[in-house]
């Protein structure tokens, strides 16, 4: 997708692609991120975690 990789969409086409209004609004918030245990039933447990 452009918007994902506009770095390697400019470096090829010498242009940087627009990017939706929906991406551009996420460029003010903060980053969100957690950091799991390379399992799966880590993953499961958050999930279910944040899905309740």
């Amino acid at each position: 997708h452009p918007a994902k990789f506009e770095g390697a969409v400019a470096a090829a086409t010498g242009m940087s692609p627009p990017q939706p209004e929906e991406i551009a609004a996420l460029a003010g918030k903060a980053e969100r991120c957690i950091e799991l245990a390379v399992d799966i039933n880590a993953v499961m447990e958050f999930v279910s975690s944040v899905s309740q």
